[in-house]
C-alpha cells in the first residue's frame, strides 16, 4: 500500500513539474490519503514557478530541514530543479517504510551536517522487512548529487510501478567504483590529501629518474623505464585535473580544494617544461 501511495505521490509531482512548478517542501505531513485511498499533496506554499532556463534559485534554507536535498539545505545561490522534489520523495518514503528519519540530527546544525556529508543507513538495517528492491528505489531518489538520482518525478513512480508488478526496477545498486566515488565525495580532505602526496611522490621519483637516466643515456633500457615513469606522472597531473572539472566544478564548497588540485597540477607542467626545454616534440 505504501508503494501505491506514494506513485500517486510521485505522480502528482510530475504533473505539478510538468507545469514548471517545484514544491520544495515534501515531507510525511504534506501528503494525504483520503477515504478513498488517494493521496493529495498539499501546501505549495514554498513553491515556485521555472524561471525561463528552467530553474529556479534560491538563497534561502526553505522548508522542512529533514527532507530537503543537500542542493537546498546548503543555503548556497545554486540553482534547483525537480530532482530537488525527488530527493524529498525520496526521504519520505524511507521514514514510511522504515518508521524512521532517514537523519536524525537533534539540531539544525547537526541535520545540515549529516544532509551535506553523510550517507543515509541502508533501510534494510533500520527495518529488515523493506524489500530489497523498494530499498535500491530509495536510495537512488536520495542521491546526494542530483544527476545520481531519478531524472523525473515519472521515473520514480514508474520504478515503483514496476516493483508492484513484480517486475525488473530500473534502479541498480552501486557498485565499488560508485562507492567509491561517493566516499571520496564524503572525505574530500583525504582524497585531496592522498592525491597531493602520490602526485608529488611521482613528481620527485620521475624527475629524479629522468635525471639519472640522462646520465646513462647509453642504457636504452632505464631510459625507457625513466620515461614511463615520467609519463605516469603526467598522466596523474592529467587526472588531478579531471577530477577537479568532472567532480568538483559544480559544487561551491569545494572550490578552495578545486583550486589546490589545478595548482598542482600547475607546478608538475613547470617542472615538465623546465625538464625537457631542449625536447621539441616534448
Amino acid at each position: 500500500m505504501l508503494a501505491r501511495w506514494m506513485v500517486q505521490a510521485a505522480d502528482g509531482l510530475e504533473h505539478a513539474h510538468q507545469y514548471g512548478i517545484i514544491h520544495r517542501d515534501i515531507k510525511p505531513g504534506n501528503l494525504l490519503v483520503d477515504a478513498q485511498g488517494r493521496v493529495w499533496i498539499t501546501d505549495f506554499g514554498l513553491a515556485q514557478f521555472h524561471s525561463e532556463n528552467g530553474l529556479t534559485r534560491t538563497g534561502d534554507i526553505l522548508g522542512t530541514i529533514r527532507y530537503m536535498s543537500p542542493e537546498q539545505a546548503s543555503g548556497q545561490r545554486v540553482l534547483l530543479d525537480h530532482r530537488t522534489d525527488v530527493y524529498s520523495l525520496g526521504a519520505t518514503l524511507y521514514q514510511l517504510a522504515t518508521l524512521e528519519p532517514m537523519f536524525s540530527g537533534q539540531n539544525q546544525q547537526e541535520l545540515l551536517h549529516q544532509i551535506l556529508n553523510e550517507e543515509p543507513r541502508a533501510p534494510r538495517s533500520v527495518e529488515k522487512t523493506v524489500p530489497v528492491e523498494l530499498e535500491t528505489i530509495i536510495l537512488k531518489a536520495v542521491s546526494k548529487n542530483p544527476t545520481d538520482r531519478y531524472g523525473s518525478a515519472k521515473e520514480i513512480a514508474a520504478d515503483l510501478q514496476r516493483y508492484l508488478d513484480d517486475k525488473p526496477i530500473q534502479a541498480k545498486r552501486p557498485g565499488p567504483i560508485e562507492r567509491a566515488r561517493k566516499w571520496s565525495r564524503r572525505h574530500p580532505s583525504f582524497v585531496v590529501a592522498t592525491m597531493l602526496l602520490l602526485f608529488f611522490g611521482v613528481i620527485g621519483f620521475g624527475i629524479s629518474t629522468l635525471v639519472i637516466a640522462g646520465a646513462y643515456d647509453r642504457e636504452k633500457k632505464r631510459a625507457e623505464e625513466a620515461e614511463q615513469r615520467f609519463k605516469l606522472a603526467r598522466r596523474t597531473a592529467d587526472e588531478m585535473i579531471q577530477i577537479a572539472q568532472e567532480e568538483l566544478a559544480d559544487n561551491p564548497m569545494m572550490q578552495d580544494t578545486r583550486r589546490r588540485l589545478l595548482e598542482a597540477a600547475l607546478v608538475y607542467y613547470q617542472e615538465f617544461i623546465e625538464v625537457r626545454r631542449d625536447d621539441p616534440g616534448a
